[in-house]
């Protein structure tokens, strides 16, 4: 009998990832973000800006998260370039691959336009609470909020949804991108230089949205 059960929960999930591929077969707002991201990376260091440690004011230049830029000189269009920015190489790298893994998922569920709105709000979610901590004294640049707001989306569906979606899926997606959440925000508030406030922001704000 559990092997059946087992056997059947396979068919269901199957069955579902079919649906979901019907719904969304080119998940091509995943493709944009992702793009964007490594687009503008690429410029940054074609410009002469270092890929391993980028300077502050370079960043800054190019559109980085400011309290003062953004409440003083009322440059408000940084609170979306600055998350198409990055530190450096394993900043980027990080964001994409986390982005990755959690977009493709909340592209299918959602489709294209529904997974941009829910990224560009959470983006900006990130970077408005991150006017309050770590904008306040340095810059802060990142797709990170983007990503937590995906990544928040997308738990907040699977447990929403829990009635209609596979249970073996739900389970793997809770549990794989659940650890994956509890880890990445107690490695914010671990170890400095980490705008953990965009993260909660972006989290809060996908969380909410979806």
């Amino acid at each position: 009998k559990a092997a059946e059960a087992r056997v059947e929960e396979l068919r269901a999930a199957t069955a579902f990832e079919a649906r979901l591929q019907e719904m969304t077969p080119v998940t091509w707002a995943l493709y944009l973000m992702v793009a964007l991201n490594v687009g503008v990376w690429l410029a940054n260091v074609l410009s002469g800006i270092s890929a391993f440690r980028p300077d502050s004011a370079e960043l800054l230049r190019w559109g980085a998260n400011s309290a003062a830029s953004v409440v003083e000189d009322r440059q408000y269009w940084r609170l979306l370039t600055a998350t198409f920015l990055h530190a450096g190489v394993m900043h980027i790298a990080l964001n994409m691959l986390g982005l990755w893994e959690a977009g493709k998922q909340l592209n299918r569920l959602y489709g294209n336009f529904q997974f941009l709105m829910c990224y560009f709000a959470s983006a900006l979610g990130g970077s408005g609470l991150s006017l309050h901590f770590s904008a306040q004294q340095s810059v802060s640049v990142g797709a990170s909020g983007a990503v937590f707001g995906v990544l928040g989306a997308l738990l907040t569906a699977m447990y929403r949804h829990r009635g209609s979606i596979p249970g073996m899926m739900s389970k793997n997606v809770m549990t794989s991108q659940g650890i994956f959440l509890v880890y990445a925000l107690g490695q914010g508030f671990a170890k400095e230089g980490i705008d953990n406030a965009a993260h909660v922001g972006g989290l809060l704000a996908g969380s909410l949205l979806a």
